[in-house]
């Protein structure tokens, strides 16, 4: 669910770092707010990252690395969404901002909490053992 949330961003911000103008206004809360696109394509970079990430943790994806990995990276994308949230639900911001982004936001760090406490570990996912099988 975190991963297909995630990835329902993706065709907007491209549009948007590709110069689009479209819904700018209302998603910054003035007419005539842009964002520098390299701004927007580093956003982007981290939710395709946020998507590994979990897919990674599912076991959909099998990279080369530590269990533990893709659980830090889990957590670190609750505590990103988190500080997102309580920014935008606590901050001087819009009402776009404080009653869409930041129930959003506290959602996906919910469902990230959630998804890593509750996955078992994936069966394909390399484990790092010491001489004597223990992690």
């Amino acid at each position: 669910m975190v991963a297909g949330l995630l990835a329902a961003l993706l065709p907007l911000n491209t549009y948007w770092a590709l110069g689009g103008t479209w819904g700018m206004a209302w998603v910054m809360g003035c007419a005539g707010c842009s964002v520098a696109p390299a701004l927007v394509w580093v956003q982007e970079a981290l939710v395709v990252a946020g998507i590994g990430v979990v897919l990674a943790r599912l076991g959909r994806w099998r990279p080369p690395l530590p269990a533990g990995f893709w659980r830090l990276g889990l957590w670190i994308m609750a505590a990103a969404f988190g500080a997102v949230g309580v920014q935008n639900l606590l901050g001087d911001n819009t009402p776009q901002a404080r009653f869409l982004f930041a129930p959003s936001a506290l959602g996906l760090c919910v469902l990230s909490v959630v998804a890593n406490r509750r996955l078992p570990e994936p069966e394909n996912v390399k484990r790092v053992t010491d001489e004597g099988g223990r992690l």
